[in-house]
């Protein structure tokens, strides 16, 4: 497995989202056809999507493309379509991607705010089960349209590896959500890349330079500035945070180990799998949902889903740099949200902690690799 995991392309930060081929599969009503994310998570592409509202890591941890940086264009596949081949090979555009990333913000900072409202009348496990129940009804038709991409599966292991790793992410993130301020939770989903760097290090072997290191001890100091030990309590919630980050990010690492699997694979396994490991969970905690409740609860899955399509969408017009600027709007939106409808504040030393995370995480990601 080692072997797998070892095709990480960098020990602190994701790989620039690729452009799509013409042959990819399609995972969405909107999604491009592109190989293209975790569940966790966000541990791709930019870190406005939270902890783990989406799968966006098995969308940009596949194979390189054609048409990529470092790689030329090919030719579409015998009997492809000439147009799919002109929208793969287009060139981009950051204000088109900038506009679907900030619908993908928008939407993703929705859905957890529904998580967020509905986290303390029902449990995290019902919740998690409504959500990837409504996903994989909504995914089901491009399932099916893509059935001959399921012939070949193999790595069962670290798919399921990785679907268990994503349930903890959602579970725990789900009951934090309620928690926590939100813009606390938005905030430790910055710390994701220094993580999964340690973790690359630790059971990659990968080797991490001195900046790299002095980035994530930077990290760690503006977390713990960020929360304020000293007058913040240690609750239940503020665990499963930490759980969250630590999870997430050993799912990205383990969707890195993924990259042959058709992206279509990756998002049915990951949501039909959570959907199996959430049902037995949500029966021992399950709550009879009220009628005012029904279509928030629903709207989550399909919030997320629509936010999934935008993100695509987004990493398909524009570039991976602008668009990873853009993503750091979701702290002060989250701070924003947090503070109209849910009368969470923060203070002067969430925001000094909050902007040394994103500092070393912007130093981390343009620090040399140690060879």
């Amino acid at each position: 497995m080692q072997s797998r995991l070892g095709a990480l392309t960098g020990p602190d930060t994701p790989p620039e989202p690729r452009k799509p081929a013409a042959h990819a599969p399609t995972a969405g009503p909107s999604a491009p056809h592109r190989p293209g994310p975790d569940g966790a998570a966000n541990g791709g592409g930019t870190p406005a999507s939270g902890a783990a509202v989406e799968d966006r890591d098995a969308l940009q941890t596949a194979a390189p493309v054609p048409g990529a940086r470092g790689h030329t264009a090919a030719p579409p596949p015998p009997g492809g379509a000439p147009r799919d081949h002109a929208r793969a090979t287009a060139p981009r555009d950051n204000l088109k991607g900038g506009l679907w990333l900030l619908a993908d913000l928008g939407l993703n900072l929705s859905a957890l705010a529904l998580v967020k409202a509905m986290g303390l009348h029902y449990a995290a496990a019902q919740l998690v089960f409504l959500r990837a129940g409504v996903g994989a009804i909504l995914i089901a038709p491009w399932i099916w349209q893509q059935r001959a991409m399921f012939r070949d599966v193999s790595d069962w292991p670290l798919h399921l590896l990785r679907v268990a790793l994503s349930a903890i992410t959602l579970l725990s993130s789900f009951y934090a959500l309620a928690r926590v301020p939100l813009a606390l939770f938005t905030a430790m989903a910055f710390t994701r890349p220094i993580v999964i760097m340690v973790l690359a290090a630790l059971l990659l072997g990968e080797r991490i330079g001195r900046r790299r290191w002095g980035a994530a001890a930077v990290a760690l100091c503006g977390v713990v500035i960020a929360v304020e030990p000293q007058t913040t309590p240690l609750t239940t919630g503020l665990g499963a945070l930490f759980v969250t980050v630590l999870a997430g990010s050993a799912a990205v690492i383990a969707t890195r180990g993924l990259r042959a699997a058709p992206p279509i694979v990756l998002m049915a396994v990951y949501t039909l799998g959570l959907t199996l490991v959430s049902f037995p969970l949500a029966l021992l905690s399950w709550r009879a949902i009220a009628l005012p409740d029904l279509l928030p609860l629903l709207l989550i899955g399909a919030v997320a889903q629509a936010a999934q399509a935008c993100f695509l969408q987004a990493h398909f017009h524009g570039e991976a740099g602008p668009l990873a600027l853009l993503g750091y709007l979701s702290l002060p939106l989250s701070a924003a949200i947090g503070a109209l409808f849910f009368g969470e504040i923060p203070g002067a030393a969430f925001f000094a902690g909050a902007a040394l995370v994103i500092a070393a995480s912007l130093f981390g990601a343009r620090a040399r690799p140690a060879r």
